[in-house]
């Protein structure tokens, strides 16, 4: 049984969720990214809670519900194939 919900920004392939565990329930999660769409949705059984939209035209009508945890998920491309996979930089 999920005793606590969230949404998850940024969801990608949605590793977030499944990491957070069986106790935790996603109300909400979106991407830009077609392909993780795609990812997201093979990685939850073709969930229905995700939103393939850009952050910035979200309105809050488009979140259902109250979540106990807004998770936004770390800017991944340029460390993973999805990406340039350029990795991170040190200056």
């Amino acid at each position: 049984m999920h005793r606590y919900t969230f949404y998850d920004f940024f969801a990608g392939g949605g590793m977030a969720g499944i990491g957070l565990g069986s106790e935790w329930s996603c109300l909400f999660a979106n991407d830009i990214d077609a392909k993780k769409a795609d990812s997201y949705r093979a990685n939850h059984s073709g969930d229905h809670t995700f939103l393939l939209k850009d952050v910035a035209e979200l309105k809050t009508t488009d979140l259902p519900d109250h979540a106990d945890l807004i998770w936004a998920s770390f800017p991944c491309q340029d460390l993973s194939v999805a990406g340039k996979g350029a990795g991170l930089r040190f200056v």
